[in-house]
């Protein structure tokens, strides 16, 4: 399930470490403070990956909160092709630094009408997920702001991972991720 294309699934549906994380979370750690920025436990996160691997469905509720919430960044940062795909790269970067709203959201609808399918269904649920999270910001002090700083580097990357490209673009992502989260009626509905 791990370091496997998105296309390469079964179907478009969300693979079942990202629904499993996901309702867990919601579930457990809403009101968590630093959800995501807390790192997880190597042992427990290696040992998920493993059974996720596996075939298996282990219950989350048995690990800690910031293991499972690890568990998911890692599934996106270890995908092959990033979720917001290499072929589309510029053009997201280029779309997020539009600086009217409107035209930038209707150029990012576009472009998600690019992508493929299970890589859009997945994108959605996320940030449908993180919109939850941002609504909690009182008490979890994870805001857009802070969910797009965690979240971009996983999300968006270029087939040309050079260190320096990496940090020339942060920003660029992190708006973009930022968007995707302020602005998700906008542009997924």
């Amino acid at each position: 399930m791990f370091n496997k294309r998105l296309v390469d699934f079964n179907s478009d549906e969300i693979p079942l470490v990202v629904k499993r994380t996901i309702e867990n979370l919601k579930k457990r750690a809403l009101q968590s403070e630093g959800l995501f920025r807390v790192p997880g436990s190597v042992s427990e996160i290696k040992e998920l990956k493993k059974k996720y691997n596996n075939g298996e469905d282990p219950d989350l509720d048995g690990y800690d909160l910031n293991s499972v919430a690890s568990l998911l960044k890692r599934f996106l940062r270890d995908l092959p092709e990033p979720l917001c795909t290499f072929d589309l790269y510029d053009i997201f970067l280029a779309s997020a630094v539009i600086n009217v709203r409107e035209s930038r959201n209707m150029m990012l609808k576009k472009i998600l009408g690019e992508m493929p399918l299970i890589h859009k269904n997945l994108l959605m649920e996320l940030c449908t997920f993180l919109k939850e999270v941002a609504s909690f910001e009182k008490y979890n002090k994870m805001g857009p702001d802070n969910l797009s700083l965690v979240f971009s580097p996983n999300l968006l990357r270029s087939e040309d991972e050079s260190v320096s490209i990496t940090i020339e673009d942060a920003p660029i992502a992190k708006t973009l991720m930022k968007t995707f989260i302020t602005d998700y009626d906008d542009l997924f509905n």
